[in-house]
């Protein structure tokens, strides 16, 4: 996705509008796999204020993963926003400012920063939903679908030699 900002040399536009979708597949992050359901959508504008390009672009995104604690797939759909001063590469490079998009030239290219924001909008641990029990660690049965008769005695390994005091009878 190339955008050309040629159109900031006249003085009468005041903003760009962008609009598309990134037909992205999958994912692989940290041992997890995030499918795309739908291509990602994009939408916003570029504007121009005061000899600034400010960007403020809106991303919507489908995926499904599996859940962190009971392995179940899972859909959900997510809304992000992309957000920040546009600077081209030849000026000098700011290390002070957060929110920085580089560019080259009269291009603008903003795939690698739109997948950026959706890497970071994704939740730390993906959960089915909140109350989800996970699998048994000693049967590996889903809690969420059905209970087992699974005895579980967790004991502190801090603590393990207590229960020597205590001989059971």
């Amino acid at each position: 996705m190339s955008i050309d900002l040629s159109d900031f040399r006249e003085e009468a536009v005041l903003s760009i509008q962008v609009e598309g979708e990134l037909d992205k597949d999958a994912l692989k992050i940290n041992g997890r796999k995030i499918k795309f359901l739908k291509p990602i959508e994009y939408k916003g504008d570029i504007f121009r204020t005061q000899g600034d390009k400010i960007v403020h672009i809106d991303i919507h995104y489908e995926y499904e993963e599996a859940c962190g604690r009971c392995l179940t797939p899972f859909s959900r759909e997510k809304d992000t926003v992309l957000s920040g001063r546009l600077i081209n590469d030849s000026d000098e490079i700011l290390d002070d400012e957060d929110e920085v998009i580089y560019y080259k030239g009269e291009e603008l290219d903003l795939t690698e920063d739109i997948m950026d924001m959706v890497i970071l909008s994704l939740p730390m641990k993906p959960l089915c939903n909140e109350d989800c029990k996970g699998l048994c660690p000693k049967c590996g049965i889903n809690l969420n679908k059905e209970e087992c008769d699974c005895v579980l005695e967790e004991i502190d390994p801090r603590l393990e030699k207590l229960k020597d005091f205590f001989p059971k009878e």
